[in-house]
This record gives structure tokens, sequence and C-alpha cells, in this order.
């Protein structure tokens, strides 16, 4: 590599001293430059985004907050653009249960479109709170008898289908790789089911926020454009119903509820477990607001014999 680096350098220099009368101008990518610093409070970057500008322009702050145990409970980050002009900024929020650093909100321009809530059980569990199940392939059909239209919709309910920007911990916050045609191989940082005794309770992601908070730092778009991308119902909610039984942490039921403009559909799974904490049952049910009959569709049942 640093053989095929050299030539490449040798190269450009003869073509750069051949033409004689060439100019060289320099500018730097303004993409987050990451660091290793343990116990820094702030930190400015600027870069000279230009070829034609010497000028250093602000392309990224970073602000800490530590707690008395040096734990890092806020992180600001600003991110500029247009060569500084304006900027969005976003605070992710850490909250301290049993001993423990766990996401708790994200902001953007100051609005929260990202929560978190967790419990504490008493329970003796030592590690990962693992899955109960997989989740079973699920489709949604959508009939328009009048304008003849059909329409087919996947589900993955995975919490894990979320990225978030929390500090991965190995525990609380992992990092799984994905691989997208796309835009390749990635890290993606998600959030796990609990550690020891410590489980989420609640997850809560709300796109249109996130979209409401970014619009505070652009130039205002048309009244009709805001009304489609701004709206305020729209969000993601997963609920997760714990128990201990036999000493041992059991998800009793878990509920996925995705809101769009006064519309809902709400996904809920019901597990039993025996007297040792055994799965025994587990039922998958769904409702809708467009369904007519407004009661709820059993999609999956599975029985446990031991």
């Amino acid at each position: 590599m640093k053989k095929t680096l050299m030539r490449t350098l040798v190269l450009v220099s003869l073509v750069l001293f051949a033409t004689g009368c060439t100019t060289v101008s320099y500018s730097a990518g303004r993409s987050y430059v990451g660091f290793a610093t343990d116990g820094v409070k702030s930190v400015q970057q600027t870069k000279k985004t230009s070829f034609s500008d010497d000028a250093l322009y602000s392309t990224y702050d970073d602000e800490f907050v530590y707690d008395e145990d040096g734990n890092v409970i806020k992180h600001i980050q600003t991110q500029y653009f247009d060569n500084g002009a304006k900027y969005d900024e976003y605070v992710v929020v850490y909250q301290k249960i049993g001993g423990n650093i766990l996401p708790e909100s994200v902001a953007i321009n100051g609005v929260v479109y990202m929560e978190v809530e967790y419990d504490i059980l008493s329970a003796d569990h030592e590690g990962k709170i693992k899955e109960a199940s997989s989740t079973p392939e699920i489709a949604q059909n959508f009939r328009n008898y009048i304008l003849f239209v059909n329409q087919n919709i996947n589900w993955n309910i995975d919490i894990e289908n979320f990225d978030v920007p929390f500090r991965s911990d190995g525990k609380f916050v992992s990092t799984e790789e994905s691989l997208s045609f796309y835009t390749g191989l990635s890290m993606d940082k998600v959030l796990t089911l609990g550690y020891d005794n410590i489980v989420i309770k609640r997850f809560y992601h709300s796109p249109s926020k996130y979209r409401a908070g970014y619009n505070l730092s652009v130039d205002s778009l048309s009244s009709e454009m805001e009304e489609i991308i701004d709206d305020e119902s729209r969000n993601t909610t997963f609920t997760f119903e714990w128990d201990v039984v036999a000493g041992e942490i059991v998800q009793k039921g878990m509920t996925l509820k995705e809101n769009m403009r006064g519309d809902y559909l709400e996904f809920f799974i019901e597990r039993d477990y025996d007297n040792s904490g055994r799965r025994i049952s587990e039922i998958w049910n769904v409702i809708d607001s467009e369904s007519k009959s407004g009661e709820p569709v059993m999609l999956f049942e599975q029985k446990l014999n031991y």
C-alpha cells in the first residue's frame, strides 16, 4: 500500500512540474473528525472548506457534561453548515440507574424526538437480556376498491431497527453490523432489551418531531410541504411488560404502536410462562384504525411443551 501511494504521489508531482504554470489549492471536507480523549469538556472544529477561500469555518462543536463520578451525562453537539452561518444543535442526555449510565433522550434544536425508559427488577439475573423469540414475518395489505389500488407493506418488528446516537457500552447499547446494497457495510448503535436486572420499559421515536426540530435551522418551506413533512402525530412507541418468575426475568408482553396523521397501527404480544419461568405460549395480535370490525386480528400463535 505504501509503495502504491508513493508511486501515485511521484506521478502527481511529475504532472504538476510538467505543466509549469499550475497552481495548487486545498480544502478539507466538513465531515466529523472523531477523537478519543477522556475527560475533555469541549471541542471546537474548524476547517478550510473552499479551494478559493483560505478562511477556517466552524464545522462542529462538542460539549460534555459529567456527573460527580466522571461519567458523561449530557453531550451537546453543534453541527454548522453554510460556512458556519447556520447550525443544528443535538443534545444527548443520559440517566443514572443502579449505578449504570443509560440512554434517556435525544433532541434537535430543543425538540425531543427520542426517549428511553428503564425499570429495575428484583432478580439476580446477570448479563444480557435475551429475546424470548424471533419475529414472525408480517405483511399488511391495503385494497382501495374505488381506485383499484392493491399494496403490501412488510413489517419487521424489532427495536434493533432503530439506530441511536448513544454511546455503545456493550450492555444497554450495542454495535451491530448491517449490510446494504447501496451503502455497504455499516456499524449501527442499537438498544438492547437490558442487562443484569435492568430492562427497557419504553422506547419512543418521532420522525415528525425530528423534522420539526430540523426545520428550525433551515429556510421555511411552503406551507403545503411543511404540513406534509411536519406531521407531529407520526411516531413509534415500543412498550415492554416484564415479570420475574422463579427468579428468572421474563418478557410477558410487548406493544408496538405506530401513529401517523391520526391513524394508528398496533401490534401486541402476549406470553405465558410456567412456574419455573419457561415460556409455554405466545400470541401476536394486531389492530388498526382502518379495520372495519375494530377487533384485533391474531397473526401468530406458538405453544411449547416440556
